[in-house]
C-alpha cells in the first residue's frame, strides 16, 4: 500500500479532533535553500481549519471571499463532503514555515468514460474558483506550485481544474505567464461571461453605471409608484447584530418565493441555512458583509447580501417579495446599490456572481468579464488526460448553454 493510501485510510478510520491530518504530496528545495511543500489536508471541523488558515497572513493576489477563513470554515463545517480536501503550499525559510497558497478541491469524474480529476471547489454558493495566493512574489509562488504538482503521484488523479476563474484576472494572467515561460502543457477553456461593475481608472469621477436615460427614468418612476403605497426606506446595515436580524428576514423572504416551490431556498435544508448564517455573520465581524434592503411600511420586499473582500464587492444572494414583483424591487435594489457603490471612494470593482443569462443584473451592469477553466497536469504524464478532461468541460459548457437557450424559448 502506498504512503498516500495509508494516510487516506487514516482520514477514514482515525479522526482526530485535536490535529489536522495532513499528507505531504511533494517537496522541492530551491537554490536559495528555501524548502517548498505541497500538502493535502482534510479538516474535519471548523476549528481545525481555522488553525491552519491562521498561519496565512499575506495579502492575496486576487480577492475571493469564498476561500477566506470565515466562509471556508463555515463551508467545511456545514457543507463539506467526504471528497473535499484542502491543498496548501508552504515555504520554509530558516525554520519559519509560511503558508503561501491554498484552495479547497473536490475529487470528481468528468467525461465518458469518467476521468478522475481534482477540481478547485466552486459551487452555487461559491461560484468563483480563484485560489488564495500570496501577493508577495506571486510569480515565484505559482512557479513553485507548478513544480510541486508535476511531482505528485496520486492514485487515479492526473489533472487539476481551476473552474469559474476570471480569465483576465491577476491569478489567471500570472499563472499563464509562468506556464508559458516554463513551456508546460495546459488548457484554457472559455465557458461563459459575467456582469461586473468597475470604476473607470482613467476617469475615476465618471459614472460607473452605463444605464441610459430612459432606463433611469423608468427606475425612478417605479420607485415613486412604490413609495405611493406606503413609507419606503432603502436600508443598508453592516453592524453584527443588525446583520443577524436582517439575514433572518432574508432567509424567510427567500423561502416565500419561487425558490421554496423549487426546493432551492436556503431554509429548505437546515445544514445549508446553518452554513449561510455562520458565513455571513462571521464575515460581518470583520466588516466583510452587509445587507441591503428595500423596506415598505417596515416590511422587507427586497433584500441583498453583499460580501466584501479587499477592494472587491460580491452581491451574493438576493430575495424579493413576489407580491410586489410588478414593481421590479430586485432591479430597483440593484440599481440603487450600484449608485451607492459608485459614491464610495474605496470602491473599485464588483463581481455580480450572476449567470450569463441573468435578466436581473445584466441590464444594469453592462461590463463583462470572461470566465473559464484552467486545466493543469498532475504528475509527469498527464498530456492525454488534459485533452480528455478539457473536451469534457467544453461539452458540458455547450450543453448547459443549449439547455438554457431551450428553456428560455419554452418559458420565455
Amino acid at each position: 500500500m502506498s504512503f498516500i493510501q495509508q494516510d487516506m485510510d487514516y482520514f477514514r478510520d482515525k479522526p482526530d479532533k485535536r490535529q489536522i491530518p495532513r499528507v505531504k504530496l511533494a517537496t522541492i528545495v530551491s537554490m536559495d535553500s528555501s524548502k517548498w511543500d505541497l500538502e493535502l489536508s482534510k479538516p474535519k471541523i471548523a476549528p481545525e481549519l481555522e488553525m491552519l488558515l491562521d498561519k496565512y497572513q499575506d495579502d492575496c493576489l486576487e480577492d475571493n471571499p469564498f476561500f477566506e477563513k470565515p466562509f471556508l470554515a463555515a463551508a467545511f463545517g456545514r457543507m463539506n463532503t467526504r471528497e473535499t480536501i484542502l491543498l496548501t503550499v508552504w515555504e520554509t525559510i530558516d525554520n519559519q514555515r509560511l503558508l503561501r497558497m491554498y484552495f479547497p478541491v473536490v475529487k470528481e469524474r468528468v467525461g465518458v468514460p469518467g476521468k478522475k480529476t481534482w477540481r478547485c471547489w466552486s459551487h452555487d454558493y461559491a461560484p468563483l474558483g480563484v485560489p488564495i495566493v500570496s501577493k508577495r512574489d506571486a510569480e515565484e509562488v505559482l512557479d513553485r506550485f507548478l513544480q510541486l504538482i508535476s511531482q505528485v503521484v496520486y492514485p487515479g488523479i492526473s489533472t487539476l481544474v481551476f473552474q469559474d476563474v476570471p480569465l483576465d484576472g491577476l491569478f489567471a494572467v500570472k499563472l499563464r505567464d509562468v506556464i508559458n515561460d516554463s513551456r508546460l502543457p495546459y488548457r484554457q477553456i472559455s465557458t461563459s461571461d459575467r456582469a461586473v461593475l468597475q470604476r473607470n481608472l482613467i476617469d475615476p469621477s465618471s459614472d460607473i453605471l452605463e444605464v441610459n436615460a430612459k432606463m433611469r427614468r423608468n427606475y425612478r418612476r417605479q420607485l415613486r409608484r412604490l413609495g405611493e403605497t406606503g413609507e419606503l426606506v432603502l436600508e443598508r446595515v453592516d453592524e453584527y447584530q443588525d446583520i443577524i436580524l436582517r439575514f433572518e428576514e432574508f432567509l424567510l423572504l427567500e423561502a416565500s418565493g419561487w425558490k421554496k416551490r423549487q426546493g432551492t431556498s436556503m431554509l429548505t435544508t437546515k445544514q445549508t441555512a446553518a452554513f449561510a448564517r455562520q458565513a455571513v455573520t462571521e464575515l460581518a465581524k470583520s466588516g466583510q458583509s452587509a445587507v441591503y434592503s428595500i423596506r415598505l411600511e417596515d416590511k422587507t420586499i427586497a433584500s441583498l447580501i453583499m460580501l466584501k473582500s479587499g477592494g472587491a464587492y460580491f452581491p451574493w444572494k438576493i430575495a424579493i417579495d413576489q407580491n410586489y414583483s410588478h414593481y421590479s424591487p430586485g432591479a430597483l435594489l440593484i440599481f440603487r446599490i450600484s449608485q451607492a457603490l459608485g459614491a464610495e471612494s474605496e470602491f473599485f470593482r464588483a463581481d455580480s456572481l450572476a449567470a450569463a443569462s441573468s435578466q436581473l443584473v445584466n441590464p444594469i451592469w453592462k461590463q463583462r468579464m470572461e470566465l473559464g477553466s484552467l486545466v493543469l497536469p498532475i504528475g509527469t504524464e498527464a498530456d492525454s488526460s488534459i485533452e480528455q478532461v478539457s473536451r469534457a468541460i467544453e461539452r458540458k459548457a455547450k450543453l448547459r448553454t443549449s439547455v438554457k437557450k431551450n428553456l428560455k424559448q419554452i418559458f420565455g
